[in-house]
């Protein structure tokens, strides 16, 4: 209310509007933010964010310096210290403590509103203060969480995105599911252009890497974004003006590029400046001007807040999930939000590893994870959640696979409906070890290498004799195991 009520002072003039917008700014909320403390734990997340939105408009239309300490101190607690990987935050649509991240990955974690109202948030604060981690931010926020929430063949929306490790998505119904996320979930999706582009006097900002075309009529220019991002690491620009224009073209430097490259008409820049940053083309843009940005993406981790076991992988700012099938599992549909949180979890791939050396002994060439291809993900399908345990020099990864007899044929025909006993050491052959079912080691007489490489995915395949060794002699038969692995 106090966004719209001060929008309607914005209109209109008439104070009275500013007079009652200001009624609804919750002192018991505002209060301490202006003090710079953080007193939210236990509050309603997505109730607090549009109070913080409206403080931010009210501080554009009244310059109150107060107003827009709340708004920014906010964001930056929850945007930085309290959001999940994929930049939404709150379980059980609340807020909890920063120290107790382990606790709260439930199936019910990540309201999809609180993201929508956050990103509106974020568009503020950067219309004030241009920022590269704002949108960084906003980046891995959209990508891995609003473009997520949307079930690719039905259109419907998650409400709750869980990030509980096997669990999954839950998406509404076409007649009978109208939850708040439904509202904003049918906004979400026409508003992926609002962010793309800023711009001031003299500047344009090129904020997120998205297929799009930029009308700019009081410069007299045109720009046009083309990019496979984030299938492809690269994005171009093309501009077209009747006459030759001044402008500074500032492009986002992400946080999780370690170099970017940029060529203009073909030649490579020199370009200053920093991950998390922005670097500028100050010159005079003339018709057919190109510009080229490589953004290399490599597989990285984040390690969830307070803990040391459990990691997120990342493929530049996607976090990548693991497709465990969808045997035993419901129709991913439901009328409430919540009719699927208690259906059980199969167990999940645990990496066994030095948490140093994880990378380096699972990234082999270079060659990692290919990017998500929507088509190819399955409506609903289980998330694995990385975690790693203990440490191990010779072990690159361990997955148990828990069920009756003795190691199982994997293949490609029921790969998707079970688990792998685990493939790892992207694109070169590795050392393995399998654990049998009983927990007894499987000495491995083999390796495995990269198969076949595809647009969207990498997959492996080995053939292995693992041989169960008896405590004491270490005797055993061999037994034959074939195992396929696609990583998308």
């Amino acid at each position: 209310m106090n966004e719209w009520l001060a929008n309607l002072y914005g209109v209109t003039g008439d104070a009275d509007y500013l007079k009652t917008a200001e009624a609804f700014n919750q002192k018991k909320i505002f209060d301490p933010l202006a003090r710079g403390e953080d007193t939210l734990n236990g509050l309603h997340a997505n109730t607090q964010i549009p109070k913080m939105i409206g403080a931010a408009r009210q501080y554009e239309l009244t310059g109150d310096a107060r107003d827009a300490g709340i708004a920014t101190f906010f964001w930056q607690e929850v945007a930085l210290h309290r959001s999940y990987v994929i930049g939404d935050h709150s379980d059980r649509e609340h807020f909890f403590p920063t120290n107790d991240f382990a606790k709260h990955l439930s199936a019910e974690t990540a309201e999809t509103c609180n993201t929508y109202n956050m990103l509106k948030l974020t568009r503020h604060l950067f219309g004030w203060s241009p920022d590269a981690g704002a949108m960084d931010f906003y980046e891995r926020a959209l990508y891995n969480d609003i473009l997520a929430s949307q079930d690719p063949e039905q259109g419907m929306f998650v409400y709750l995105m869980s990030l509980k490790p096997g669990h999954f998505k839950t998406y509404s119904t076409p007649e009978d599911s109208f939850w708040c996320c439904v509202g904003t979930g049918m906004e979400n999706h026409a508003k992926y252009g609002d962010t793309i582009y800023f711009h001031n006097d003299d500047s344009l900002f090129v904020n997120l890497f998205i297929p799009s075309e930029l009308s700019w009529p009081e410069k007299r220019i045109s720009v046009r974004q083309e990019t496979k991002f984030p299938e492809s690491d690269t994005t171009r620009l093309d501009f077209q003006t009747p006459a030759p224009t001044q402008l500074a073209l500032k492009i986002r430097w992400p946080a999780w590029v370690e170099k970017i490259s940029v060529r203009v008409n073909g030649k490579k820049q020199k370009m200053s400046g920093a991950p998390g940053s922005y670097v500028s083309l100050n010159r005079e843009w003339r018709n057919g001007d190109r510009v080229e940005i490589r953004l290399p993406m490599t597989l990285h981790t984040e390690p969830l807040p307070g803990t040391t076991n459990i990691v997120a992988l990342l493929y530049g700012p996607i976090v990548l999930a693991g497709n465990l099938g969808t045997n035993g599992m419901p129709s991913p549909y439901a009328r409430d939000q919540l009719d699927l949180a208690k259906i059980p979890d199969p167990e999940v791939p645990v990496f066994v590893s030095d948490q140093k050396t994880f990378l380096k002994k699972n990234q082999g060439d270079g060659r990692t994870a290919g990017v998500p291809d929507k088509k190819s993900r399955p409506a609903g399908r289980r998330d694995a959640g990385a975690v790693l345990q203990g440490k191990s020099r010779t072990l690159l990864g361990l997955l148990e696979r828990r069920q009756r007899g003795g190691l199982e044929k994997q293949s490609r025909a029921n790969f998707g409906g079970g688990r792998p006993l685990f493939a790892g050491g992207l694109g070169r052959k590795i050392k393995w070890q399998i654990m049998h079912p009983l927990k007894q080691p499987a000495k491995l007489l083999s390796g495995c290498k990269l198969s076949k490489m595809r647009k969207n995915s990498y997959e492996f395949s080995w053939q292995v004799k693992a041989r169960p060794l008896k405590e004491g002699d270490g005797k055993g038969a061999d037994r034959g195991v074939d195992g396929f692995l696609k990583f998308y």
